[in-house]
């Protein structure tokens, strides 16, 4: 049978709900049910209408992930998918076919149905061919490892019974651990997986207003609805500087949309605001990164990473209360040599 790596989207946003739902799910929330496009022409086409500034890199690339979720991965075959919260993988079996389930929430309308087989296995036990494997871009794809498939299988039937893999000697570019792992991204994934369970859903706004306190505006939080949250962020000591910001946070579980980013440009017109933010602790999907790629000077867009981001350049300026709900301390490592 083959092995399939899957990602739980940018941040490991949707690892906890595929688990408790039974299923595996690619994203690409705005393509409809892809039920009768099982060849690639077909769904070469779709994808190309319902994202019609995708480069042709990233349209070649996105349908054979979609055309492999769809058709070429059978019931049987193994899912490999590692964790962003903790340094393990969860080990699924494709239990049946292609499901199209918008019911299930955001990014999660592509679905297969699985058996978990384990949904913490310790990356320690992983070999070094297949840890590499893991750190492809891709969200969906065949991994070609040796002996991988059956060795995810009898760890995930009992791992009690397997030895710790040693791992090779690290590379030069990058302090690395004693197993092989990437130090420094392990800590931003922790990092970033603790900001998500404290911060994300109708907690992300007073986060958000924290972090531009940071920077130096001045701040107003303005309306609230079922989906968003606005502020007002201003430059100086009263708010009366540049740039005037309107910030659109959406709490909802699904990313942000292109209509997400139409509701944050009339905002923008009706407040007359300079510039506009839209976050959304989700992501984005393509078409919101369509409409915001002809107006680079005007708006932006925060996910995980950006949050991160500003989160670790302005630590110090935050709160002392918010600071206890995410505390950090710096650790001095030893450069590598060039």
């Amino acid at each position: 049978m083959a092995l399939w790596m899957l990602r739980g989207g940018r941040a490991g946003e949707r690892e906890r709900r595929m688990v408790e739902e039974a299923v595996v799910s690619v994203g690409w929330q705005e393509l409809p049910d892809l039920s009768a496009l099982k060849d690639r022409d077909a769904l070469d086409a779709e994808y190309r209408r319902v994202y019609p500034e995708s480069r042709e890199t990233r349209i070649a690339s996105h349908v054979n992930q979609l055309l492999d979720f769809v058709s070429t991965a059978a019931e049987g075959d193994l899912v490999v998918m590692p964790l962003s919260s903790r340094p393990a993988v969860a080990v699924a079996e494709i239990a049946g076919d292609y499901a199209y389930r918008p019911d299930l929430g955001g990014g999660m309308a592509h679905v297969r149905p699985v058996k978990w087989l384990r949904s913490g296995l310790s990356r320690d036990y992983l070999p070094s061919s297949l840890l590499e494997a893991f750190e492809s871009y891709a969200t969906f794809f065949r991994v070609e490892v040796e002996e991988a498939e059956p060795l995810l299988r009898n760890l995930a039937a009992d791992p009690s019974t397997a030895q710790p893999v040693a791992a090779p000697a690290p590379p030069a570019r990058a302090p690395r651990g004693p197993r092989g792992h990437d130090v420094a991204r392990e800590a931003r994934d922790q990092i970033v997986d603790a900001l998500g369970r404290k911060f994300r859903g109708r907690e992300l706004p007073r986060f958000v207003q924290a972090l531009l306190q940071a920077q130096g505006f001045l701040t107003r939080r303005e309306e609230d609805s079922e989906r968003h949250c606005v502020l007002l962020a201003g430059g100086g000591a009263l708010g009366f500087g540049v740039p005037r910001t309107c910030v659109t946070i959406v709490t909802s579980d699904r990313p942000a949309g292109a209509e997400d980013v139409d509701a944050l440009k009339e905002r923008m017109t009706s407040l007359d605001a300079d510039h506009g933010l839209l976050v959304s602790w989700s992501g984005f999907g393509e078409a919101a990164h369509s409409e915001t790629r002809d107006s680079f000077f005007r708006l932006r867009l925060w996910g995980p990473e950006e949050l991160l981001g500003a989160f670790l350049c302005g630590y110090e300026a935050l709160p002392e209360e918010l600071r206890a709900q995410v505390p950090l301390k710096r650790v001095w490592a030893l450069a590598s040599r060039r």
